[in-house]
């Protein structure tokens, strides 16, 4: 049985740390923001921007 990679194996940052940020306790340093957009296959900028159709 093959296991899909996490987030934090993928961006090679602390599982505890990625709980930490999606969960808004911690904020992450642009090296970081780096390491998961890459893991993820987006720029930077879209993981900061708000989603086009997000209303107010």
């Amino acid at each position: 049985m093959q296991h899909t990679p996490t987030l934090a194996f993928q961006a090679e940052i602390d599982h505890t740390y990625v709980s930490q940020i999606e969960r808004g306790i911690s904020n992450p340093s642009l090296q970081v923001l780096c390491k998961i957009a890459e893991a993820l296959l987006v720029s930077v900028i879209d993981l900061l921007s708000e989603p086009e159709d997000a209303t107010e």
